[in-house]
């Protein structure tokens, strides 16, 4: 059984991921699926004590599937820190069912970076970490989107744990690239919001953009196209073009296959999959160290911000434009890469790990 936090919506981040690993599971099992719209208590108030209402409603939708239909299932897998009730039924009345924590961002280590960049709670927030640190604490084994989370959670927490990045559209697959025809374009793809790290695209970029009047930067999905010129000066205008908003994986295609460089300075970032998008159209990635980018090798498919602070993502912009062979090892070893992420065999190596953890749960041996 999967129980996921957020609706099948294919065009979701999560829902995407969380869709297409479904998918692939139901080759190889017998899938039961429920999404938050099948459990949320009062969706009416959406937006308002959201892990609350659906923590609830998640437990008693598990304890109505058990105890009241009384239906069995080998593994169930959780999405969400509003697991945190469901798991400690399952784990207390059914110890022999497989728990499986699946995140597309451990909310464990993701919630206080977010909350740091928020500021002071209101005091009636209350501080969370410790539901957020059950969901991990009390299953079988933790599944990540990144090997780098993966470690993080094993560090943490002492729980077996595996990584599985997501895999790409069909529209990026094997997509045609002519690096000959890129343009010099920077591009930021995201919203514009300050755990995107855009204080950083503010500060330097319009530096990069002085020297280097040939090249543009895209800023796409970022939405108020007025809004987020005005954090431009009027010199650099020019150079600096705003798409509000993305119809769909193909406009995004074309415009990343016209791009040189793809920047994501996040400060809070679970995967990333701009990341790989961009890496399959041949882009050298600059990225602060979280998401899809912390599995990348540094210098070789990607530039890591070390510092985060003002002008570091100057630095490596000029090493890129001004390094054309650095730039275009970058671009190669990304598109070459990027092919590998493919969901048969993300699919198959999710199946594969649940199908041996769950004989060495039945064979009541130690998961590894």
């Amino acid at each position: 059984m999967v129980l996921s936090n957020c609706p099948d919506v294919e065009y979701l981040g999560s829902g995407y991921v969380i869709h297409h690993f479904t998918v692939q599971l139901r080759k190889y099992f017998d899938v039961t699926y429920f999404d938050v719209r099948d459990y949320e208590l009062f969706p009416q108030l959406r937006g308002r004590a959201n892990l609350y209402r659906q923590s609830i409603g998640k437990v008693l939708l598990t304890f109505q599937l058990f105890v009241l239909k009384g239906r069995r299932f080998d593994v169930v897998e959780f999405w969400g820190a509003d697991s945190f009730l469901a798991i400690l039924f399952v784990k207390w009345f059914y110890p022999s069912v497989l728990r499986i924590h699946h995140s597309n961002g451990l909310e464990s280590k993701y919630v206080p970076i977010m909350e740091a960049l928020e500021g002071q709670k209101k005091w009636y927030h209350l501080n969370l970490q410790t539901v957020y640190d059950s969901t991990c604490k009390n299953v079988h084994a933790v599944v990540t989107t990144t090997k780098a989370d993966a470690l993080w959670a094993k560090g943490k927490f002492n729980v077996v744990t595996k990584g599985i990045a997501p895999a790409l559209s069909d529209t990026f697959i094997n997509a045609s690239i002519s690096f000959q025809a890129k343009k010099n374009i920077i591009g930021f793809v995201g919203t514009w919001l300050p755990k995107k790290g855009i204080d950083l695209i503010i500060s330097d970029l319009p530096l990069v953009l002085k020297e280097n009047q040939s090249f543009w930067l895209y800023l796409i999905g970022v939405g108020n196209e007025v809004e987020v010129r005005s954090y431009f000066p009027d010199d650099v205008q020019q150079q600096v073009k705003v798409f509000p908003f993305v119809e769909n994986k193909v406009q995004l295609f074309e415009l990343y296959k016209e791009m040189k460089i793809l920047i994501l300075p996040s400060k809070a970032e679970s995967f990333g999959i701009v990341t790989i998008e961009a890496m399959a159209t041949g882009c050298a990635i600059i990225a602060s160290n979280m998401g899809y980018a912390a599995d990348l090798v540094q210098g070789e498919e990607v530039l890591l911000l070390n510092t985060m602070q003002k002008g570091e993502l100057k630095n490596l912009l000029l090493q890129l434009i001004n390094d054309k062979s650095l730039l275009q090892k970058i671009s190669s070893n990304n598109y070459e890469k990027a092919q590998t992420l493919r969901w048969e065999e993300s699919g198959k190596e999710l199946a594969d790990s649940y199908s041996k953890w769950l004989k060495e749960l039945k064979n009541e041996k130690t998961i590894y």
